[in-house]
């Protein structure tokens, strides 16, 4: 059983449930673009989805080199930094389930599960569980993955699976399916039934879908199954739907395992005409491809195929291809642990160069900002005194209207009482007039009185 297990390749199955995203250079061109967009001046609120764009950008392209990778953790705590300023918690969730994947490509299983578990915490708090789904499904291939902790990655899919039948969301529980049934194919205790039945309730639940690239893997999932319980007549149908698929959606990789599975499956049943060709192919495959995992198995297969039909030379070349394959495999394991270290001491350089970016553009965006106090403050100085001056001169003007109206007062007073004056010495005048006629009238006249005078002389 050890050594069958040992030959036994299990083709990915929804290692992440994403959607890809474009090649390499259009999302070099949306990187640089949200690059450009995000400014000191930005709103919080626009900045946090932008740097959770970015951080959803570098997770799902996966033609990106790591060292260019690293960059994607970096951006999406700054997108959980501004989502928790701006409480927008979501967005917060999101950034640290994607910070979370791009761990998981880099080979650092604690730091994605630690963004993960931060990343549940939020979701549970906003009562996203679409998001919840997405979470606990990674974080269950990281257990199954790395720690290799079959019971733990099972207890996480199986919270994906709960929230995605209560969604309805069908490709989604086929994938949690699928994983399901990986944990108890893949445990040191098999489980075969429960690999099988739940294996199959994935294929059926993606028929369902009509997502043919996931119902060839499932498929393919389905034989290796099959396989395991020696029944190889089933096994030998689901490998022929899955290379169907996978050979009409011209997924050659798909092509290449259902190749290895074929000849495996002949081998065991003694056909190793038919075996022979499928694993060369195969073994060809992996090596162009450099898919070692492949080409170790279809070497490790192709070795005991030689030995049964007595062609030893063959045999002892690929048994020595095995072993070197198997110290590549080895030796990449530990470049891998290199480049964990590596990766550590250069997100932390990332890290300060983007604080140090941070600190000159805000400073920069202070100063910006103490010139434009300065030049408000100057602005409303100068509206100050221009109001206050207005002031004094309305103030002024009202006073001078005020002394001009008292003087035009007077002047008329003085006309009307020049006007009294006038009728009254008229009055006076003309009353002596009259009584100066009257007493002209009764006086007798100076002739009269002079006549007089000169008789009594």
């Amino acid at each position: 059983m050890a050594k069958h297990k040992a030959n036994k390749i299990t083709a990915p199955l929804l290692l992440f449930i994403v959607i890809g995203a474009g090649n390499l250079f259009a999302q070099k061109r949306v990187i640089d673009s949200l690059y450009k967009i995000i400014t000191p001046g930005l709103h919080d609120s626009v900045k946090v989805k932008l740097y959770c764009e970015l951080s959803k950008t570098y997770s799902y392209t996966y033609s990106i080199k790591a060292d260019t990778l690293y960059n994607g953790i970096v951006v999406a705590k700054l997108a959980k930094e501004y989502a928790l300023k701006s409480d927008k918690k979501y967005y917060a969730a999101e950034a640290l389930f994607h910070a979370g994947n791009i761990c998981f490509r880099l080979n650092k299983p604690d730091n994605a599960l630690e963004f993960f578990l931060e990343a549940v915490n939020y979701a549970n708090e906003i009562k996203s569980d679409k998001l919840l789904a997405r979470i606990y499904n990674n974080a269950g291939m990281v257990h199954q993955n790395y720690s290799k902790n079959y019971k733990k990655s099972r207890e996480y899919f199986l919270k994906a699976l709960a929230i995605n039948q209560k969604l309805g969301n069908k490709k989604l529980i086929g994938g949690n399916l699928g994983n399901i049934s990986m944990t108890y194919n893949n445990s040191p205790k098999m489980d075969l039934d429960s690999a099988l039945y739940y294996s199959l309730k994935c294929y059926e639940v993606l028929c369902e879908s009509g997502d043919t690239s996931r119902i060839a893997m499932a498929a393919g999932n389905l034989a290796e199954a099959y396989i395991d319980m020696f029944k190889y007549d089933k096994a030998f149908e689901y490998i022929q739907i899955s290379k169907f698929f996978h050979q009409k959606l011209d997924e050659r990789s798909g092509v290449a395992y259902n190749n290895h599975r074929l000849g495996k499956l002949y081998c065991k049943t003694k056909k190793y005409n038919e075996a022979e060709p499928l694993l060369i192919l195969s073994y060809e495959y992996g090596k162009n491809r450099k898919d070692y995992i492949l080409q170790q198995s279809s070497a490790e297969t192709l070795s005991d195929l030689y030995k049964k039909i007595n062609k030893l030379d063959k045999a002892l070349f690929f048994q020595n291809e095995y072993y070197v394959l198997k110290d590549t495999i080895s030796n990449q394991e530990k470049l891998n642990k290199i480049d964990e270290l590596e990766s550590d001491y250069t997100i932390k350089n990332i890290e300060r160069e983007n604080e140090m970016r941070e600190k000159v553009s805000a400073l920069k965006h202070e100063e910006e900002n103490q010139r434009k106090m300065i030049i408000i403050w100057f602005g409303t100085a100068m509206l100050a005194v221009t109001v206050i001056f207005s002031f004094f001169i309305y103030n002024r003007f009202r006073l001078t209207q005020k002394q001009k109206m008292i003087i035009e007062n007077q002047k008329k007073e003085v006309e009307i009482k020049n006007e009294i004056i006038e009728e009254k010495q008229k009055a006076l005048i003309d009353s002596i007039n009259y009584a100066k006629r009257i007493q002209d009238s009764l006086l007798p006249k100076e002739k009269y009185i002079e006549r007089i005078m000169k008789k009594n002389k």
